[in-house]
């Protein structure tokens, strides 16, 4: 799971920047930065070395030509590691880009539940761009990213894409346990009680029972607005207006949707993590988790 004091975006965005040693600020000060195109010079002469900060996949170019880098071996690669480069003056870093965790925040709205509630869904989706060789993934992937797939292009494809696999989700999930999805609940375990769950306490056990144990998330906020208005009092309930809104089916008709997913052991979250990877590994970025952040119900 990421780390969620890490700050997040609703958008990525490439920019220009002072020059290579203003990258640290730059992207400390801005989290939806991704990409960087430093513009300055550290000096006003023209010089024969420039450095790579830690960090950052860094593209090459040679009179506007992307250059490879050639390490000890003789094995070249489009990506620059960091550190101190001699070369000429026209040999300059184009592209800086980022090799943190970055998280795109994503609201889903109107998702229709499968008993035809809409509810809204609020997500972030931790993510990282494939360039390290270390271990053992492509250089070219930093290339690609730059120039053919651009932080528009995938802010796009992300939320369309988490947008498809979370109301496909959504779509199997009965209103009454939409909340589930927030936490690390499985398939297999996101299901609806037995009806005794939501039934009223006898009047003679009612002494055992809290009203929070035996009414439905909807009626127990619907409670809670009305007692700040001042309208409601405990003796007012009664087991037909707790039960009538939020009636579950009957045992045999209980929904488990593992039976959409294949009797799935993973959570939500995992679910949808390994379905977006399936499709933006091979754009050289990997999903490291989804979260849903947030459920409620939509006004339409």
């Amino acid at each position: 799971l990421c780390n969620m004091s890490m700050e997040y975006t609703s958008i990525l965005r490439s920019d220009d920047i002072g020059g290579n040693y203003d990258a640290d600020r730059a992207f400390g000060e801005d989290s939806s930065l991704i990409i960087a195109r430093p513009r300055g010079s550290t000096c006003s002469c023209s010089s024969f070395w420039f450095t790579v900060p830690e960090g950052f996949y860094a593209i090459v170019t040679r009179h506007g030509i992307q250059q490879d880098y050639k390490d000890a071996n003789g094995e070249k690669s489009c990506v620059w590691p960091p550190g101190f480069h001699i070369g000429p003056p026209w040999l300059k870093v184009s592209h800086l880009v980022t090799r943190q965790d970055m998280i795109l925040k994503t609201s889903v709205n109107g998702c229709k539940t499968k008993d035809n509630v809409s509810v809204n869904i609020d997500l972030a989706v931790v993510f990282r761009v494939m360039g390290d060789k270390e271990k053992d993934e492509d250089p070219q992937n930093v290339y690609k990213f730059v120039h053919f797939v651009t932080p528009r292009g995938l802010e796009k494809q992300l939320k369309t894409s988490q947008s498809h696999v979370i109301r496909k989700l959504v779509r199997k999930v009965n209103h009454s346990n939409i909340y589930g999805l927030q936490c690390e609940n499985t398939p297999q375990n996101l299901q609806i009680e037995d009806s005794t769950r939501f039934a009223i306490a006898s009047r003679e056990d009612s002494s055992m029972a809290t009203f929070s144990e035996v009414m439905s998330p909807m009626a127990q906020l619907q409670r809670m607005e009305d007692e700040d208005r001042g309208e409601t009092k405990q003796e007012e309930f009664d087991e037909v207006a707790l039960v009538d809104e939020f009636r579950p089916p009957n045992v045999g008709d209980r929904q488990n949707v593992s039976d959409i997913f294949e009797d799935s052991t993973e959570s939500f979250g995992d679910i949808m993590t390994n379905s977006l990877n399936e499709e933006f590994n091979a754009n050289g970025v990997e999903i490291l988790d989804v979260i849903i952040n947030g459920v409620s119900l939509s006004d339409e």
